[in-house]
């Protein structure tokens, strides 16, 4: 690994916690068009088989639990960035229990990828690859993964989302669209 790869590696795994542990504004682009979209890339990547149910079925299940995981310290607050802003902005800050979840799934698609391929994989690579996802969601359009690696990321971030709006009646005005935002 180059001094550079490693240099950019930890600026970006740094980043990623630093931004867990901050508050930062929620937006329905993570929180409902990311998940939808993994659920449409899931259905339009898996070649449907028998074998295939009981895996969907696990995945879906682990995919859950590690959203669930992933909200347990969620810390929610709201207010507007102007003081005469009547529009409410909603800010999450996701705690390290996020990030057990975030690594959980690394590991897990990283698994998943290697038992496909069965060849070497540069660890590197997907962990710079998956830390961009996580930092700048617009990149996970352009991802190429295959069916498992949607599933997991359509799960756990369903779940995510799910118990976020039970723990906090402004994140589901938010995701109905009651309530404003910037």
């Amino acid at each position: 690994m180059s001094t550079l790869s490693l240099v950019f590696l930890v600026f970006w795994v740094g980043k990623l916690l630093s931004r867990s542990c901050e508050f930062e504004r929620i937006t329905r682009l993570e929180l409902i068009i990311l998940p939808l979209y993994s659920i449409m890339m899931f259905l339009g990547t898996i070649r449907w088989s028998e074998g295939e149910i009981f895996e969907i079925i696990v995945l879906m299940l682990v995919a859950s639990i590690i959203g669930g995981i992933q909200s347990l310290g969620v810390e929610i607050k709201s207010g507007s960035k102007e003081k005469e802003s009547n529009v409410t902005i909603i800010m999450v800050k996701k705690n390290i229990q996020y990030i057990i979840g975030w690594v959980m799934i690394f590991v897990l698609t990283t698994l998943i990828r290697v038992h496909y391929n069965l060849s070497s994989i540069d660890i590197k690579g997907e962990i710079i690859s998956e830390v961009m996802k996580e930092m700048i969601p617009i990149i996970r359009f352009s991802s190429k993964d295959n069916w498992e690696i949607w599933l997991i990321s359509a799960f756990s971030s369903l779940n995510f989302t799910y118990l976020l709006q039970r723990k906090d009646i402004r994140i589901r005005k938010l995701l109905m669209g009651k309530q404003s935002i910037k």
